[in-house]
């Protein structure tokens, strides 16, 4: 995803851009696209430093971790970056040696470029949006660890022992 944001004078804007889960390059077998990749993002320049405010908007399948049932959720992400060209003939500062975290969201491009690339963020904002492990909703009962039955559809009837098995050999000393 590239923005154009130095092309022309502009001191402030919204940018936005909607694009395919195709340009992002996100293979995952935990979910999918159900929409379009949708950007928003608020810049502001001061002359050849702009600052930009991001979101990242979409819908995506899930599988629930608890009920294996397919489900939809929106996802939204925010990220922030600081967009800096050289002049011409400027030489590119060394960051290296003191990272911080407004430079690790720094992208310096040459003095005759109008366009960034957040391609990267993007992608980035979107896995990271993604639960680690998904849930259908709050209340989803899972599958019956006996029988497999999806305890959101109906009671299975199967017995649930609920002894904790390290303390099982304890479960009949107050029997006698």
């Amino acid at each position: 995803m590239k923005l154009e944001i130095f092309e022309d004078n502009r001191k402030r804007d919204v940018i936005k851009v909607d694009s395919s889960p195709q340009d992002l390059d996100v293979d995952s077998k935990e979910f999918s696209f159900c929409d379009e990749i949708h950007l928003n993002c608020n810049f502001q320049r001061d002359v050849d430093i702009v600052s930009l405010q991001c979101e990242v908007r979409s819908r995506v399948r899930l599988e629930c971790s608890r009920c294996l049932d397919e489900f939809e959720r929106d996802i939204k992400e925010q990220f922030s970056l600081v967009a800096r060209r050289l002049r011409k003939g400027e030489i590119l500062p060394d960051y290296s040696e003191n990272e911080d975290d407004d430079e690790k969201n720094l992208i310096i491009i040459e003095h005759n470029t109008n366009v960034i690339d957040v391609t990267d963020l993007v992608r980035d904002a979107v896995i990271f949006s993604i639960p680690f492990n998904p849930v259908c909703k709050e209340s989803c009962k899972g599958l019956c660890n006996i029988c497999g039955n999806n305890l959101n559809e109906k009671e299975c009837g199967c017995k649930k022992e609920t002894i904790n098995s390290a303390w099982k050999d304890l479960s009949g000393l107050f029997d006698k």
